[in-house]
């Protein structure tokens, strides 16, 4: 290479570096014309290529670069890199693999490599690659960071906090994360101190990571609008970069769109199905988008016949599914994930559709002002608590919570005590349950249950575990509040067939709190069984309140826990007054407005012709 060969090589480097990747490339392709085999040329043109979103045009720097060298570790790292952007995951991973096996510490391509691996939800394998990347580099906070994701998708829940721990809380905003594990496990250690650690971040403006820990251990609107105000504005701020957006001409239809993770087997696709079974698709184009469905299961095929489209736009990054969508010319889009663990509010930032909705997934404000509506009702958001959402309300007349008990036809359960014994349940005892998932109990919650037990001397309490930490440290809480152990009974989840079965042996549901049941309260009720709840000021407290209203059961809601548990052991020691409480809900069943999904559906229709 010549001296001035050299020079441009440098200048182009050097804007490269710099962030000017037009100069740089002008400068990579001035040298091909006169050194067309150059090899670093030919890869660093490929990276900027990538870098620019021209990823076949990468790929054929790449494959020319190959032609020259194929011994070059980081020529097969940035081509992953270009495949991963393509969607084309398993043949990223096989160049990461070639560059890792050409160059054995390549830590950045076993990072990359797990990264994708977690992206196809290959979690222990992403886990041996993060691990691989601590092993060469044990300061890798990213590397903890990301294995501490995919242990918590694999329920390792202590190990994800094992690996939080090595990270500095601060810097990256941890301790929602943290607090998030441990509630899962209900490792309540530090509960106190978190709390009012986590209510000084988010007033002074921090950013709170994981916007789900406020709702499961603070009941408090206002500091719910100031996490997700926080969270929107610094992370996922308004982009005009797509222009701006205006109402379409009316079309034919009213073409609507549900955006969600996936639609695989889930609560959420349990609850909703029912609504795009039941949308007139005479007036209504109804599409489904999905952004994290690598593997589609039985319940993703079913969904798919009731909707016009169902699309997948897996691996596409905010800006490329926003870009697609606007193609769509949509009228509505709907956002079923909201603030949750699966969260991609910058898709909305971009403005996909003249009306953006927050629905369902997550029980609050999103906190952005590009989210124009959530869908709620008068008792989930009375008027004196609007001041805390910065959507503006669309109110369901009766439940906002849309549910398909009846669409998929879920049958009565009937008393069979022949399974008493194989679930460890007494045949002469009490049971109260709580088949939340664990992350909503919360250390006063628990101490009260105790304190039922306690009341009731003949009565068991029935819990769901997901892993043996959780019941370990829900034993160690028990025996320290002087419970004997053999009045807690732990059953693990097993299969939808099995959950719906137990419902049959409970006497009466204790709810959460601050967060409350929600699906599972739904389904309490359909099959006859009460539910004993705390009404608060926050969204996710009130909604099994909206549920007993809608069955005239206000005498089941209270406002304290002291008049919870003496309702509770009140119901427990009067076994008339609980035989009037199934009955009324066995016969409201059938009348409420609750379960009927075919009503919902034509009033949500009737609210989504907006003006």
């Amino acid at each position: 290479m010549n001296d001035t060969n050299k020079l441009i090589i440098e200048k182009g480097y050097q804007f490269h570096k710099d962030g000017d990747l037009n100069q740089a490339q002008e400068n990579y392709e001035k040298l091909l014309k006169s050194e067309p085999k150059n090899f670093n040329v030919l890869v660093l043109l490929g990276t900027l290529l990538g870098q620019k979103q021209s990823y076949e045009e990468a790929l054929e720097k790449f494959d020319q670069a190959e032609e020259i060298n194929n011994q070059s570790a980081e020529l097969f790292y940035n081509r992953g890199i270009v495949l991963n952007a393509l969607q084309r995951f398993k043949e990223a991973i096989n160049n990461y693999s070639i560059a890792i096996n050409l160059k054995p510490d390549f830590s950045n391509a076993f990072l990359n490599r797990g990264y994708t691996k977690s992206h196809i939800h290959l979690f222990k394998e992403a886990i041996a690659d993060f691990s691989s990347v601590i092993d060469l580099n044990p300061d890798h906070d990213q590397a903890y960071f990301y294995r501490a994701q995919a242990y918590s998708k694999i329920n390792e829940h202590q190990l994800a906090i094992n690996d939080y721990e090595k990270i500095d809380e601060d810097k990256y905003h941890l301790l929602s994360q943290k607090m998030y594990e441990k509630l899962l496990i209900c490792d309540w250690s530090d509960y106190e101190e978190n709390v009012s650690k986590l209510k000084t971040k988010i007033n002074q403006g921090e950013i709170i990571r994981n916007p789900f820990t406020p709702l499961l251990t603070l009941d408090d609107p206002e500091l719910q609008l100031k996490t997700s105000k926080t969270l929107a504005n610094q992370i996922y701020p308004e982009s005009n970069i797509l222009g701006s957006i205006t109402k379409y001409p009316k079309k034919e239809k009213i073409r609507i769109a549900y955006i969600a993770s996936s639609f695989n087997q889930s609560s959420l696709t349990y609850l909703i199905s029912g609504l795009f079974k039941f949308h007139d698709k005479i007036k209504f184009e109804v599409i489904g988008i999905t952004f994290n469905s690598p593997q589609k299961d039985k319940v993703h095929k079913n969904i798919e016949v009731d909707l016009s489209q169902l699309i997948d736009l897996t691996g596409m990054s905010d800006f490329e599914i926003a870009k697609y969508c606007r193609n769509l010319e949509l009228d509505i889009a709907i956002d079923l994930n909201g603030l949750s663990t699966d969260m991609r509010i910058g898709i909305f930032a971009y403005r996909i559709a003249p009306v953006q909705i927050n629905f369902l997934g997550y029980p609050g404000t999103i906190g952005a002002a590009y989210y124009d509506y959530i869908i709620a009702d008068k008792t989930v958001i009375p008027e004196e608590l609007k001041k805390f959402y910065a959507e503006k309300i669309i109110y369901q007349p009766h439940s906002y919570f849309v549910n398909s008990h009846q669409a998929l036809q879920i049958g009565e359960s009937i008393r069979d005590n022949t399974n008493l014994d194989k679930l460890g349940l007494p045949h002469d005892a009490f049971i109260f349950c709580c088949f939340n998932n664990s992350y909503k109990i919360t250390p006063a919650m628990f101490n009260s249950w105790m304190r039922i037990l306690k009341s009731v001397n003949t009565s068991v309490l029935w819990l769901i575990v997901k892993n043996d930490d959780t019941k370990n440290n829900l034993v160690k809480t028990a025996k320290s509040q002087g419970i004997d152990l053999a009045r807690i009974i732990f059953t693990k989840f097993s299969s939808l067939n099995d959950y719906f079965n137990w419902f049959q042996y409970p006497d009466l549901f204790l709810d959460t709190y601050p967060y409350n049941s929600h699906t599972v309260a739904l389904d309490a009720l359909w099959f006859g069984l009460p539910i004993v709840t705390i009404m608060g000021k926050s969204f996710p407290s009130r909604v099994c309140a909206s549920f007993l209203n809608g069955f005239n059961l206000e005498e089941l809601i209270c406002e304290s826990i002291e008049e919870y548990e003496k309702l509770a052991v009140y119901l427990a020691n009067n076994e008339r007054k609980l035989f009037e409480m199934k009955n009324k809900i066995i016969k409201n069943r059938t009348v409420t407005n609750l379960f009927n999904t075919n009503k919902f559906v034509k009033n949500f229709e009737l609210l989504m012709n907006l003006e």
